[in-house]
């Protein structure tokens, strides 16, 4: 007992001083900042994240992890950042390898910002992945982005599978090689066609159901970088606090950080990269979340069934893979080849993401 006293009284102690330091660091007063710094050790945290493995982050009530996936890609990621650094908050990016390969001088500019920097594959598949095709995608994904940072070094060992379409033969490489997978807590639908405010809504409601927890956005999005200052308003006027997650064994750029304790045994508690980011109309701004209407479904109903769908497109669609939300079709477009380019998994296809909800989807 007395033990737990004094951890407990050592964890106070550095998160005030945390906070007073960071305090100190922030330009901008009264910034919504990073309340703790959290070292994982992938070890300890193989699989984390609700939403797949049931279990999630040594978080307190009301802390909350950022996390953006499928970048880096200008301007969005630029404007993300931006929205950040007003507020003094870290996040982690889980980036695709080929867009840091695309964009290097994107990758130094989050690492410079004090980011935690993770790897979300190298082409991101949405789809189940072989063995071989995991391994694969898993390095050079690492790769990709060490080379943009001068060394896989520098790289987190935490990784996001796309779509979180995990396998168990692709965590199994991932634990063998010392990396953490990541699922989700908070789904923030952004990819969706679906409004800001819509995401804004959707992110603060599931995160008052769950009280803490990881947050998933996409930092691809011209939506999502334009919702981002309003969502760290609301966090800050709801009470929530933001943590930023390091890899055990990385010098932090934040002092005293509280390292997380491995979890006891019984403890259980999509969206492929754009080439450019969606445009967003600059006449509408985010509404407060007290105005916002009342929920809708995540996108229009569709006009057209599957069967319908098979028989007026070039080709038959294909299903790539399943949620236990929406199923994920993909068509060759109009006037592109029928056949899949081997060495391109994006290829020149459109995805079609239908509901399950919707009466289309029999």
């Amino acid at each position: 007992m007395r033990r737990l006293v004094l951890i407990a009284c050592v964890i106070a102690l550095a998160s005030t001083a945390l906070n007073r330091a960071q305090a100190a660091s922030c330009p901008h007063p009264g910034a919504l900042g990073v309340s703790r710094v959290l070292t994982i050790d992938p070890k300890d945290y193989p699989l984390v994240g609700r939403d797949d493995y049931g279990r999630t982050l040594p978080l307190a009530p009301g802390e909350v992890v950022l996390t953006f996936d499928d970048g880096p890609i200008p301007p969005a990621t630029d404007r993300v950042l931006q929205a950040l650094a007003d507020q003094c908050v870290k996040a982690v990016f889980f980036m695709v390898g080929r867009n840091a390969r695309a964009h290097p001088e994107m990758v130094r500019r989050v690492e410079a910002a004090g980011h935690t920097i993770a790897t979300h594959t190298q082409n991101h598949p949405l789809r189940p992945m072989s063995p071989e095709r995991a391994r694969y995608e898993i390095d050079a994904g690492i790769a990709s982005v060490g080379a943009a940072l001068g060394s896989t070094k520098e790289v987190s060992p935490f990784f996001r599978f796309p779509g979180l379409f995990h396998t168990r033969a692709a965590e199994s490489y991932l634990r063998s090689r010392g990396i953490s997978a990541w699922s989700i807590d908070v789904e923030s639908d952004d990819w969706r066609r679906i409004s800001a405010n819509e995401v804004l809504r959707r992110i603060l409601t599931r995160l008052a159901a769950r009280g803490r927890g990881i947050v998933l956005m996409h930092d691809i999005h011209a939506k999502t970088a334009g919702l981002v200052p309003t969502l760290l308003d609301q966090l800050k006027a709801r009470g929530y606090r933001v943590v930023q997650v390091v890899p055990a064994g990385r010098r932090e750029r934040l002092p005293d950080d509280v390292v997380a304790a491995a979890p006891s045994p019984s403890e259980t508690e999509a969206n492929p990269p754009a080439k450019t980011a969606a445009k967003m109309p600059a006449d509408r701004p985010l509404q407060k979340p007290a105005e916002l209407p009342a929920s809708k479904d995540a996108r229009p109903a569709a006009r057209t069934g599957v069967a319908h769908l098979a028989t007026s497109m070039l080709r038959p669609p294909e299903i790539i893979y399943t949620r236990p939300s929406f199923i994920v079709l993909e068509r060759p477009g109009p006037n592109l080849p029928k056949a899949r380019p081997a060495a391109h998994q994006g290829g020149p296809y459109e995805r079609i993401y239908m509901p399950r909800e919707s009466r289309y989807y029999r």
